[in-house]
């Protein structure tokens, strides 16, 4: 499999933040040596799915709350780390894991709803107009082309959407 290369960089990360997490982590006293040996390559043939789940939420976990990282970043690191078992040995180690995916669940739901975002005001418009030479620039005549477009359809999208909210309502 071929990744992009900022993709590879960002699995590349992943898989790193992987292995030093199980540098770390008591696999030996946990499991076993043959356990300890394998990295994050989880042969199958070593690995019960019960304990590869048990490590990946451990892991998940650790990035999430001991790190602070987002529930995003958190699952890029698992697809890094399963993309890399997948690639060397065709194995997806996220397959079958229900409670790796109710703690991801989890955490999704513990960063909360995103905040508000406010609508752009008349006054703002002005403010970006001002800011632009779009007489001479064409990028200027461009940003202020999409900008107002952007604006304009969002508008008409909710007016659609509020009209018809209150046909629906009759």
């Amino acid at each position: 499999m071929q990744l992009k290369a900022t993709s590879k960089q960002a699995y590349d990360g992943g898989q790193l933040k992987g292995i030093e997490f199980l540098d770390r982590y008591p696999t030996e006293q946990e499991f076993s040596a043959a356990h300890a040996g394998t990295g994050i390559n989880f042969d199958p043939a070593v690995w019960k799915s019960s304990e590869l789940q048990k490590v990946l939420c451990d892991l998940a976990m650790h990035d999430a709350y001991v790190r602070e990282n987002a529930w995003s970043t958190v699952r890029q690191m698992l697809y890094a780390i399963r993309h890399y078992n997948v690639r060397h040995q065709g194995y997806d180690i996220l397959k079958g894991k229900p409670r790796l995916w109710q703690l991801m669940d989890g955490l999704k739901k513990c960063q909360g709803p995103k905040p508000d975002t406010f609508p752009v005001t008349r006054a703002m418009l002005l403010m970006i107009e001002r800011m632009l030479d779009y007489g001479m620039d064409e990028d200027d005549l461009r940003m202020w082309a999409s900008a107002f477009i952007k604006i304009a359809f969002s508008k008409c999208c909710r007016l659609c959407f509020k009209a018809n909210l209150r046909g629906a309502l009759r």
